[in-house]
């Protein structure tokens, strides 16, 4: 049942590549990638929203036809101006986007800040058929927290790492674990079992 997702990069090329690396998997994803906020905007593509807005049409359409399943992961979204978030996750969808991921890639973000970007985004995708998504960068120690105050608010994805620099794995799962059913928020992970395997990878 899982779904492999692949990056497509920041061009037309990139995208067909991700899709024939993806062309004999059960459940393909496309995820295109691109920063939103304005410093990452013009510091890595060199664009004003403007030009971001067309990119993200663009790749999100190009993908589509290539795969039904499509992400488009709002880069540094914590950080980028409201209107052009929400203006960026419109065309996404769109285009025909079926998710959308948000990060903090910042970390500065606290959990009750956090949990009012989430429940703006929310109100950004106005559509039931769309899943929500968050990355956090866990720095300062804060992505758990905030991952669980985004479920809260209604993301239904939660994207974390075993060794890397964003929401611990097994952090989160034992959040889910001893609070979730308490605060109304639910998993299907088999606890013993990913912890088993956490420690192999480890």
């Amino acid at each position: 049942d899982s779904i492999i997702p692949v990056a497509v990069g920041m061009n037309k090329e990139g995208v067909k590549n991700a899709a024939t690396a993806l062309c004999n998997a059960a459940k393909p994803r496309l995820r295109i990638e691109l920063p939103v906020s304005t410093v990452g905007m013009e510091y890595t593509c060199h664009k004003k929203a403007a030009g971001m807005a067309d990119l993200i049409g663009l790749l999100v359409k190009e993908a589509k036809e290539k795969c039904d399943d499509v992400e488009f992961c709002a880069l540094d979204a914590a950080r980028a101006e409201k209107s052009e978030l929400a203006d960026f996750i419109k065309i996404a969808i769109e285009s025909g986007a079926n998710t959308i991921t948000v990060c903090d890639s910042a970390a500065e973000m606290l959990p009750e800040a956090f949990g009012e970007f989430i429940s703006g985004v929310m109100g950004y995708v106005n559509a039931d058929d769309i899943s929500v998504g968050i990355i956090c960068d866990n720095k300062n120690g804060l992505a758990p927290a905030n991952a669980i105050i985004a479920a809260s608010k209604g993301a239904n994805v939660i994207k974390t790492d075993v060794k890397g620099a964003g929401i611990p794995l097994e952090t989160m799962a034992g959040i889910l674990k001893n609070c979730g059913e308490k605060n109304d928020i639910f998993s299907s992970v088999k606890y013993t079992e990913l912890n088993r395997i956490i420690k192999q990878i480890k």
